[in-house]
């Protein structure tokens, strides 16, 4: 009963391993017909073995509909000042003979 069990399983466990490794050499070759298996390969690495990176805190300035708003506002503030502050050099500029964008 036991013993024949254990042999049994023996037996099977056995057979599958040599099928196992019959597909495993038959997978690369061509059968009879010119036929090549293709089979999946190894899965990747499970998530526990691979190493943690840590992440940076990632901050929301922008949360709320009015703190994008205030942003655009602030950048489009700017932008206006910068391009007022080009205005003013390329006329110091050409006042002084100095600009040719040609």
């Amino acid at each position: 009963s036991r013993s024949e069990l254990e042999a049994r399983t023996t037996q099977f466990l056995q057979a599958f391993d040599i099928a196992q490794q019959q597909a495993s050499d038959a997978a690369g070759r061509p059968d009879a017909d010119g036929f090549i298996t293709v089979t999946r390969g190894k899965k990747s690495k499970s998530k526990a073995s691979r190493p943690v990176i840590a992440k940076a805190p990632r901050v929301m300035n922008d949360f709320y509909k009015f703190q994008r708003a205030e942003e655009k506002k602030t950048r489009l503030e700017d932008l206006r000042r910068r391009f007022e502050e080009d205005k003013q050099r390329i006329a110091r500029m050409k006042s002084e003979r100095k600009f040719r964008p040609f």
